[in-house]
């Protein structure tokens, strides 16, 4: 996305979280929003994800996009297979 006021593209910020986490995910994206509004990063989430749409394609979409991972570390984290598999092998390819 072009910033339409300073000419350049966004970053974005991509949040790796388990649901069980999802309160600190809350929190980080209300500290990361002053980057968003003024333009700099816009920050994605899995909560971004429409109903309908193919989860696992659009998140690792997201993830080749993304400038910064923020990763949520928690044992729930790293005990999710879906998380282990799909989103964390994307990350070290």
């Amino acid at each position: 996305m072009t910033d339409k006021y300073r000419g350049w593209t966004k970053k974005k910020i991509v949040i790796v979280f388990n649901e069980a986490d999802k309160e600190v995910k809350e929190r980080l994206v209300k500290q990361t929003t002053v980057l968003s509004l003024e333009g700099y990063y816009e920050t994605w989430n899995t909560d971004n994800i429409p109903l309908g749409a193919n989860r696992e394609k659009l998140t690792n979409a997201e993830l080749k996009e993304a400038r910064v991972v923020v990763l949520l570390v928690s044992a729930d984290l790293l005990v999710s297979e879906s998380i282990r598999k799909n989103q964390l092998e994307s990350l070290v390819k």
